[in-house]
């Protein structure tokens, strides 16, 4: 069993991490995010946490999630001031390394991480493992945000494409060859080996700049 740190119900984190998942094929808003988005909002507005970074790259499309997820932020209410982009990462656990490394480097103390069901939980347990940061777990309350899902998000709410853009694989090929290292496995392999041993949980290193998706 993986240690797992909350904060107490009653402290505001510093940061929250919303954990990315694909928009439409055309740029739009999708179902996924706006519904994560919805709620990091809520929470937002309720005081839970300072700031949030949206995290998610281009992964099965050629539009940022991270993007995407923070219009919708900015839709709700959040202000844009507020809101952190991690563009780059094309896994759960890239999502929560690279956006660590953001929050660290920023000095904030404290993170909140939400998703749809168990998936903010497992960003914890990776949290917790890769930092001394205490960590909440926040999963969606669909009910609170009922009437915001049955609206949508609206349909000129889109980001623009990456120019360049490379399917995972072969973008995680070029990442392999310039880092020298080798290509990941497929995240079903690498999360099966993180349940059951501690050294398949390392933390994935940052990404060169020159690897970035541009801002």
């Amino acid at each position: 069993m993986w240690p797992f740190l909350f904060m107490t119900a009653a402290a505001a984190a510093d940061v929250a991490v919303v954990l990315g998942c694909p928009s439409e094929d055309d740029g739009g808003v999708s179902d996924c995010q706006w519904r994560r988005a919805a709620w990091a909002a809520r929470l937002y507005h309720q005081g839970a946490y300072s700031y949030v970074i949206t995290s998610g790259s281009a992964v099965a499309n050629a539009f940022v999630e991270a993007d995407a997820i923070a219009i919708a932020l900015e839709h709700f209410g959040v202000p844009g001031e507020k809101i952190l982009r991690e563009r780059d990462a094309m896994h759960t656990d890239q999502n929560v390394a690279w956006s660590l490394t953001m929050a660290e480097s920023r000095g904030f103390q404290s993170v909140l991480i939400t998703s749809d069901g168990r998936h903010p939980g497992y960003g914890c347990r990776l949290a917790v493992h890769w930092t001394t940061l205490p960590c909440e777990a926040s999963s969606i309350d669909y009910g609170s945000i009922a009437t915001l899902l049955v609206a949508g998000p609206p349909v000129g709410l889109r980001t623009a494409a990456v120019a360049g853009w490379e399917p995972l694989r072969k973008r995680e090929r070029a990442i392999a060859r310039a880092t020298k290292r080798p290509v990941r496995p497929p995240s079903w392999w690498v999360y099966s080996m993180q349940v059951v041993f501690e050294s398949a949980r390392k933390r994935p290193a940052d990404l060169p700049a020159s690897l970035r998706i541009p801002a």
